[in-house]
């Protein structure tokens, strides 16, 4: 927004408008304002207007206000260009870190998850190898026992007899 726009958006005179830059340090030969300017102009005459002060007492109030809220509100989001930067070079080499160290993360993470697997793996043949109906089904087989309950599982193939007829 430029001078003019804001002396008749607000009523005010030219003369006053350049006393109030000049009580605001902000330069006369100024033309366009930025959004805080404008802000700060827009809380300077509602003080002035609705609260009936002075543009003087409004500014006063407005400033202080504005030290007292610094204080104890965020940091300001324009930041010195040094610290910026700073900032910048930080985080890059933080990026940088990363991208260098999640290779050796994704094959200790496979690793790891390998490692669950095979162990759990070997817990159930385990579990199973030690259970008695197994042991038993296993030596009916191994031994040839007439043992009603060793059954072929679905997709394996019955053994064949020693008098096949394929031996012949």
């Amino acid at each position: 927004m430029n001078k003019q726009n804001i002396v008749e958006k607000y009523n005010i005179s030219q003369p006053k408008f350049d006393e109030i830059l000049d009580d605001l340090n902000i330069s006369q030969d100024t033309i366009l304002f930025s959004d805080d300017q404008i802000a700060l102009f827009e809380r300077i005459f509602h003080l002035a207007r609705q609260q009936k002060k002075g543009y003087k007492k409004a500014i006063s109030i407005v400033l202080n206000q504005s030290s007292d809220s610094s204080e104890h509100s965020e940091p300001s989001s324009v930041l010195d260009p040094k610290l910026t930067d700073f900032f910048h070079q930080k985080s890059a080499t933080f990026a940088e870190q990363m991208i260098d160290e999640t290779p050796h993360l994704l094959n200790e993470q496979r690793a790891a998850a390998r490692k669950i697997i095979v162990d759990s793996f070997w817990k159930r043949i385990n579990e199973i190898g030690n259970s008695e109906e197994f042991k038993r089904k296993f030596d009916a087989v191994l031994y040839g026992d007439d043992i009603v309950d060793a059954s072929v599982l679905p997709g394996e193939s019955s053994a064949l007899p020693e008098s096949s007829s394929f031996d012949s």
